[in-house]
């Protein structure tokens, strides 16, 4: 999702966007191999930093989260 805000009504913070942790979807079915051959870890977890949000996203009451029935659209803030 993009929403736009201005540079002097927004505060900076890091944005993580996760994907699934493992690139196979029943990892521990694999009869060869283990199921640790089957990590998605670059791709597990990027981390955009330099973000800009909107100043009330600043203190939040709870954390922010979102998950979707895609893992591609799952992501979350944390204040720097």
């Amino acid at each position: 999702m993009i929403h736009w805000v201005s540079a002097s009504d927004s505060v900076e913070t890091d944005i993580n966007l996760y994907d699934r942790l493992f690139n196979h979807e029943s990892p521990d079915s694999d009869k060869e191999g283990d199921f640790l051959d089957h990590l998605n870890p670059p791709e597990s977890l990027v981390v955009l930093k330099g973000a800009r949000v909107e100043k009330s996203l600043a203190q939040p009451p709870v954390p922010i989260c979102r998950t979707s029935s895609s893992a591609r659209d799952t992501f979350s803030a944390t204040r720097n």
